[in-house]
């Protein structure tokens, strides 16, 4: 009767945690290959790891700081992460279970992202401006000490909002631009070189030999028509969508944002290989790789309730873990 009971409050943390546990199971037992553990978001306001071997969940952490967790990243030693809110950035350290402010300054902060050996953390920031002149502000890249000092601006590429993803030697990083570029740029100069022309969310590989990322496939003239709907201005947005006429364009245009392919690509040749059909899957979900380079764990933002999946690169065989937003994967 109490299993009954506790089934039919879907809506509740409790019921995320069991369907969760279940899923692993499922997953451990279809691909025994499947080992380590994940780390999701849930209801932006829960950290949990689950142990892909054994379906064990972990409660790590629940909102503290703000009124929503959006995301997080955690350092390679597993002892630090760095944590999203509303409220700005935060270090949280697992020796003294608490929150320390990282960024003291008037502007908003997203996407943190722990360099290979947890000295830095890249993050998106937008300035502070009293007349926006964008639809969607603009973003730029920065990378700060993970004890808060050293806070600088590396880059003046406006960035689509979306993790930074480091390469092995934490001297460069591959990041998405506005304008459906993607580039690696090294933290140093701010030198950027633009190395794919359609594509956005770049991850790069543990080896640094390959970058995922998503793309669609559609003709140069629907690239164009995205392209121009991420870059217009705010008074270009209300006088081309915001009429009736053009509702329903707007609405066919919008729907584009949210199914992709994932392809990867060979740093060292420059060729593109696709890996998947289309799924759904918007710009700013996070592709991450397997400790061991053959997995990637992604978010599917088909359903209320956002799947946590992963992907075999080699067979293309995908499989549902549980519900939530993949955030790390270790």
């Amino acid at each position: 009767m109490m299993k009954n009971s506790i089934c039919l409050l879907s809506f509740s943390l409790l019921a995320i945690v069991i369907v969760t546990a279940v899923y692993a199971m499922d997953i451990r037992n279809m691909d025994n290959k499947l080992s380590g553990c994940i780390e999701i978001l849930v209801d932006n306001n829960t950290i949990k790891i689950i142990e892909l071997a054994t379906g064990k969940i972990q409660d790590v952490l629940s909102q503290e700081h703000g009124n929503y967790l959006y995301s997080f990243d955690t350092s390679h030693s597993g002892k630090e992460k760095v944590i999203e809110t509303d409220e700005g950035l935060f270090v949280y350290t697992a020796d003294d279970k608490k929150l320390k402010r990282l960024i003291k300054k008037n502007s908003s902060t997203s996407v943190p992202s722990f360099s290979p050996d947890g000295t830095f953390i890249a993050y998106l920031s937008t300035k502070y401006k009293e007349e926006h002149k964008y639809r969607i502000d603009d973003r730029y890249l920065y990378v700060v000490k993970h004890d808060g000092s050293s806070d600088r601006q590396v880059s003046n590429l406006s960035c689509v909002n979306h993790k930074p993803s480091w390469f092995p030697d934490g001297k460069r990083i591959a990041i998405g631009s506005k304008d459906f570029g993607i580039y690696i740029i090294d933290i140093i100069t701010g030198d950027g070189e633009r190395i794919i022309d359609f594509g956005t969310s770049p991850s790069v590989s543990h080896d640094g030999k390959k970058i995922i990322y998503l793309s669609k496939e559609v003709d140069a003239s629907v690239k164009s028509k995205m392209i121009n709907y991420q870059i217009i201005s705010m008074k270009e947005y209300q006088d081309v969508y915001m009429s009736k006429n053009n509702k329903k364009e707007e609405g066919q245009l919008s729907t584009l944002f949210y199914s992709y392919t994932f392809y990867i690509y060979d740093i060292s040749s420059g060729r593109r290989n696709k890996i998947s059909d289309e799924i759904f899957i918007s710009p700013y979900s996070s592709l991450i790789w397997s400790p061991d380079d053959k997995y990637i764990l992604y978010t599917d933002n088909k359903y209320e309730h956002h799947q946590v999946n992963i992907l075999n690169i080699e067979t293309m065989n995908k499989e549902k873990i549980t519900y939530g937003v993949a955030m790390g994967f270790r």
